[in-house]
């Protein structure tokens, strides 16, 4: 299961609005943060507005903090710019190996569809990747609130331990591993790991990652890793959304294998691969 904003479709298409309204790009990740905070207040409160219409609520806000006049037009351009964000470059090749690879792909999303009944994935060309998308709409609840993920789980009728989340969020990736499901961080732009434990789950260096390709002649943790390699399928590495050959093993395989949501009897997992810095994080239940 993959979320969508930010991680398969690119927010940072938008800096070109914020850099025209307030004369500097990284406003939008103020705003962005805001979007984030207030949807999850709201729905603590046990209240809820549109994904989109909260956006564009808070652009006006932040004129208001910036002492900048946000136009009606600016509010227009940033509703249309919500819908029709373009995916990241690595994306379209990713999901179509992870689907050759046997996997069900599904999203869930705190964006809503459009009046047309078209989703921002639709808009850039990837809904057909996907046998369902999922939006935070049905519920009137943000994620991480676990009934966003229940209703993934329960209509699919798969149980949460077979599900796993791909997402650039960590509060997404907790709030999936509280309803039982093993999730996969993705570092996109303006994101990191946190040093907390709590937060971070378990990671592992490029050197000591047993999913990450190992050559025949290794030996000691090398040689260990490639005996396990032997004993497994290959691995996919969503994180670049590109593939890598691998294998996890010793006794917490079973928080990293993704069973019931795969076809077919071939043990994959999925691991995610840190483009920037090479580096495969897990965040394990």
């Amino acid at each position: 299961m993959f979320d969508v904003n930010e991680t398969l479709i690119d927010f940072e298409s938008m800096n070109p609005l914020f850099q025209r309204v307030f004369g500097d790009a990284r406003v939008m990740r103020e705003w962005l943060g805001h979007l984030f905070l207030y949807s999850m207040a709201i729905t603590a409160a046990g209240l809820y507005e549109q994904f989109f219409t909260l956006g564009q609520g808070l652009l006006r806000m932040l004129g208001d903090i910036h002492g900048v006049m946000v136009t009606d037009a600016d509010i227009e351009q940033i509703r249309r710019a919500m819908l029709a964000m373009p995916p990241h470059p690595d994306v379209e090749a990713g999901l179509t190996r992870l689907a050759d690879a046997g996997f069900r792909l599904v999203t869930l999303t705190n964006s809503p569809f459009d009046a047309d009944g078209r989703s921002p994935l639709e808009h850039a060309g990837l809904a057909h990747h996907f046998e369902r998308q999922f939006s935070v709409d049905t519920v009137r609840a943000f994620k991480p609130a676990p009934r966003a993920y229940h209703l993934v789980t329960q209509s699919l009728r798969v149980p949460p331990a077979s599900c796993f989340l791909v997402a650039a969020h960590l509060w997404d990736t907790m709030g999936a591993q509280s309803c039982g499901y093993t999730a996969g961080l993705i570092t996109r732009p303006g994101h990191a790991r946190c040093p907390s434990s709590r937060c971070r789950g378990r990671t592992w260096s490029r050197r000591t990652c047993p999913a990450w390709p190992i050559s025949s002649s290794g030996s000691g943790a090398d040689g260990e890793f490639r005996r396990r390699a032997r004993r497994d399928d290959a691995g996919i590495a969503p994180g670049s959304l590109r593939d890598h050959r691998g294998t996890h093993g010793g006794p917490r395989t079973s928080q990293v294998e993704t069973r019931a949501a795969r076809k077919g009897p071939a043990r994959y997992c999925v691991r995610n691969l840190d483009v920037t810095c090479g580096r495969c994080h897990s965040v394990g239940s």
